[in-house]
């Protein structure tokens, strides 16, 4: 299937949700086996109106959590950011900035830091919502930024790495990669940090390993290599896009290319270890630190040897494009789709024990807290508190 295709295919289930879930679904039972109990609903809180949000948005935006304040943090389309109760939903405050909100906060100290659709990043008080300080990086940020020491470093949609001193915004480094031409799919990579280093992916089909301390690569892999072949293809005839934010389990770092599929990297140098070239058109990796999984419109969602690259289990299960996947407790994990919804999942073999629909899927990725509240932004803009049974 051509990308084309893959997004003709995705906008059609997209449509279909929104015709047939127009109400929130909890424990969908055409969905789960065996049936089960996993979440409950405390309480929901649309953010904006309805009719203020465009047709089919996508809201990529999670949730932050502030436990001093005891209050969750969270981005809107409507370009607010907002401080929310975390029993109740209530208002604290609200802070506008100059475009809408895709990407999800994090906190440092005192200060929520997020990036927008005006290509500024912003830094605002937790407590009260001030404005701290906003700094232009050129472009969108959709992914939420990562910390390390003094420094918060994020990914922008023009493909560069860029890091400010959390304390006052002012840029540290910048690290760019010159965008392709041909085929391009949309979106991109966010960040990992991993042993005091930072490994991400790009429209290129390089991957990297960077310095967080002043930018400096430490190695790139070139997983578009194969195409420069001699037999007429080339880079431009294929989407080498590195869309995933890549995950890491020991000495290993996965990463998923739309053309080549799925690849697993040595932490260390960059090496290639193994490529699994079925796996293409991957939307989401996940791992909680042992297996490793990945979700494609094809394959649906799969459980990954890591050793090896063998599929151990695929299942369908009406997930369509799942973009994020959430490790938790007793071996389960959170699935959420960008247009469907989000499902509890056994890890062990990829049995749905219960589901949210909330009529728009998700794309945002999901807040779990220590006592087990789970905070899931749709995108209706609407917010949800749940509880997950332990």
């Amino acid at each position: 299937m051509t990308v084309r295709q893959r997004r003709g295919a995705a906008l059609v289930a997209l449509t279909l949700s929104l015709v047939s879930c127009a109400r929130i679904q909890l424990g969908d039972r055409s969905l789960r086996s065996p049936r089960t109990t996993e979440l409950s609903l405390r309480w929901q809180r649309p953010l904006v109106e309805p009719s203020a949000l465009d047709w089919a948005p996508i809201v990529r935006g999670g949730v932050a959590f502030d436990h001093a304040g005891d209050r969750i943090i969270v981005g809107s389309v409507d370009r607010g950011l907002r401080a929310i109760r975390s029993e109740d939903g209530a208002l604290l405050w609200r802070f506008e900035a100059l475009a809408r909100i895709d990407s999800t906060p994090i906190m440092t100290e005192d200060s929520t830091i997020f990036g927008a659709g005006d290509g500024a990043v912003y830094s605002v008080d937790s407590a009260t919502g001030r404005l701290r300080w906003r700094t232009v990086v050129g472009a969108e940020v959709v992914h939420a930024a990562v910390r390390f020491g003094p420094v918060v470093v994020v990914v922008t949609g023009a493909d560069a790495v860029v890091a400010l001193n959390a304390s006052d915004g002012r840029r540290a480094w910048t690290y760019r990669r010159s965008p392709p031409g041909g085929i391009s799919s949309t979106g991109h990579a966010g960040l990992l940090v991993d042993d005091n280093r930072i490994f991400t992916g790009f429209a290129d089909g390089n991957v990297v390993c960077l310095d967080p301390s002043d930018g400096s690569l430490i190695w790139e892999q070139d997983t578009a290599a194969e195409f420069e072949s001699a037999d007429g293809q080339n880079e431009g005839h294929q989407a080498i896009d590195i869309d995933t934010t890549p995950v890491v389990i020991r000495d290993t770092v996965f990463v998923a290319s739309q053309a080549v599929g799925l690849l697993a990297l040595d932490k260390v140098g960059g090496a290639r270890r193994w490529t699994n070239a079925r796996l293409t058109g991957v939307s989401a990796l996940g791992t909680d630190g042992r297996a490793l999984f990945a979700s494609s419109l094809e394959a649906g969602l799969v459980r990954v040897d890591p050793f090896d690259g063998r599929v151990i289990w695929a299942r369908s299960i009406d997930a369509g494009a799942v973009v994020n996947m959430l490790p938790v407790s007793r071996g389960r994990m959170i699935v959420s789709s960008v247009d469907r919804g989000l499902w509890v999942v056994r890890s062990e073999d990829g049995t749905v024990l219960d589901g949210l629909r909330p009529g728009r899927g998700i794309a945002a990725p999901a807040l779990l807290t220590a006592d087990s509240r789970l905070f899931v932004h749709s995108n209706g803009d609407v917010l949800y508190a749940l509880d997950l049974e332990r």
